[in-house]
């Protein structure tokens, strides 16, 4: 066996990226002699795993060149340990990504195990991955992330207090929101909610939140007159 291998890795060009050679992905990629790097394109992430939309490849030892990672390591699971085979079978069981950020991503939801097994055996073409995807961040430089939702109280008071938001949560969101818990609990009112938001058509979204701009503004104005 190969005392360590060379790995020639998938780039992922996601619009959130850094452009050009301003993104370290890019850079780190320009190692690879059949990389070739435009200023115009952004670079997000760099993967090393077995992802079927990104497998990594072995470029050296030369004796393997252009085999997939993931081929290797079925061929040699002593390569993981017998600890992660019996678990996980002769497969990475995990994915590691160096992502270059330009602007905040999108907003993920990540399935639990079972549910992930589901939706891939139910719709592979939409989700590609059985795993459930637990992530674990390295920061290289200032980052900041945000995970879950806010209590529920400041959620609530923000309905009450926020007339902008009042608009595109719609008549019917703003009456659950702001009315006594009964039937309906806490998590369901924030799906609604949720749901609703990101339903909403952009328009009103970018009206509104021109509006609460302005009257911030107009606020801090009069706070200082």
């Amino acid at each position: 066996m190969a005392s360590f291998l060379e790995l020639s890795c998938a780039v992922q060009k996601y619009a959130w990226g850094k452009y050009g050679s301003a993104s370290e992905v890019a850079k780190l990629k320009l190692k690879d002699p059949s990389f070739s790097l435009s200023e115009q394109e952004p670079y997000a992430e760099l993967w090393m795993g077995t992802h079927v939309k990104g497998p990594s490849i072995i470029s050296y030892p030369s004796s393997i060149n252009g085999l997939q990672l993931s081929k290797w390591i079925h061929d040699n699971p002593s390569s993981l340990g017998q600890k992660v085979v019996d678990k996980y079978g002769r497969n990475l069981p995990f994915l590691f990504k160096i992502l270059s950020i330009n602007k905040a991503l999108s907003i993920q939801a990540h399935p639990t195990k079972d549910h992930a097994h589901y939706l891939h055996s139910n719709s592979p073409q939409y989700y590609p991955d059985s795993n459930h995807k637990p992530e674990l961040v390295i920061a290289l430089n200032n980052f900041e992330g945000l995970c879950g939702f806010r209590p529920f109280e400041e959620i609530r008071n923000f309905v009450v207090n926020v007339p902008e938001l009042q608009t595109v949560l719609g008549d019917e969101i703003v009456q659950q929101m702001t009315t006594p818990l009964s039937t309906v609990t806490a998590n369901d009112l924030l799906k609604n909610s949720f749901t609703k938001l990101m339903n909403q058509d952009q328009s009103i979204i970018e009206q509104e939140l021109d509006k609460l701009r302005e009257r911030l503004k107009q606020e801090k104005k009069e706070s200082l007159s």
